[in-house]
C-alpha cells in the first residue's frame, strides 16, 4: 500500500512515505486519517478542527489548530459577555460548520443563560453536496468524465441560487425581528455571499 502512494505521489517506491500534510478541511481530512490509521503513518492538518478528529481510532492525527469544540465554546462566550439573547443563526451542514455549530449552542443554554434565550438557526445545505451532484452528472457508467457544454453555467446557477438562499434566510430573521446573526459557514464564498445579504438587510453579526 505504501509502494501504491509512492507511486501515486511521484515519489521513489523505495522510500517510505513517513508522513501526511494536511488536509485543509475536516471532511478530507477524516478520510485520509482512516488510511494513515491503517497504515501508521502520522498526518498533521494546520486547519482540520473537526472535534471528532480528536477520536482515539485517530491515533496518529495531529493538528496545530484548536478543535471546535473549543472555537464554538470561545465564541458562545463572547456572544453572552455583549449580552445577545434575540440572534439568528446560520450553519452549514457540512461536518465542520455543524460541529462548530453545535459546540456553540450547548455552550450558550449553559450556566443559566437560557433563560429568556430565543434564538432561530437555519440550516443550508454544503457546496460539497452541489459540486458531488454536478460531478455525478457529468460522468458515464465508468466514472468518466464527460463534462457537458452548460457545465460553466450550470455551476454559475447553482451559486446564484445559494445567494437567493442567504436572501431567504436573512429575511426571516426580520421577519422574525433579529437583528443580530451567528454564522458557521464553509468556504469563503459563502461567507461573501452571507455578508453581502447582511448589509443588503442591515444586519451586523460574526462569523466563524
Amino acid at each position: 500500500m505504501t509502494k501504491l502512494l509512492n507511486q501515486t505521489t511521484g515519489a521513489s517506491p523505495y522510500v517510505p512515505m513517513v508522513g501526511v500534510l494536511g488536509a485543509a478541511c475536516s471532511s478530507a481530512s477524516l478520510g485520509a486519517a482512516a488510511v494513515s490509521e491503517m497504515l501508521q503513518i502520522p498526518q498533521i492538518s494546520h486547519s482540520s478542527t473537526s472535534p471528532s478528529l480528536s477520536d482515539p481510532e485517530f491515533d496518529f492525527f495531529s493538528r496545530v489548530i484548536v478543535s471546535d469544540a473549543y472555537g464554538g465554546i470561545a465564541l458562545a462566550k463572547l456572544v453572552k459577555a455583549m449580552g445577545h439573547k434575540r440572534m439568528g443563526i446560520v450553519f452549514n451542514t457540512a461536518t465542520y460548520s455543524r460541529t462548530f455549530y453545535e459546540e456553540f449552542t450547548k455552550e450558550l443554554r449553559s450556566d443559566g443563560y437560557d433563560e429568556d434565550l430565543d434564538f432561530m438557526a437555519l440550516p443550508y445545505p454544503s457546496i460539497d453536496d452541489d459540486l458531488n451532484q454536478m460531478l455525478d452528472d457529468n460522468q458515464d457508467e465508468n466514472g468518466i468524465m464527460f463534462p457537458r457544454a452548460n457545465w460553466s453555467s450550470t455551476f454559475t446557477e447553482k451559486m446564484e441560487e445559494r445567494h437567493r438562499v442567504f436572501e431567504l434566510i436573512f429575511s426571516n430573521f426580520l421577519q422574525a425581528h433579529y437583528k443580530t446573526f451567528v454564522v458557521f459557514a464553509q468556504g469563503n464564498a459563502d461567507r461573501q455571499f452571507i455578508l453581502e445579504c447582511a448589509q443588503q438587510f442591515n444586519l451586523t453579526g460574526t462569523s466563524d
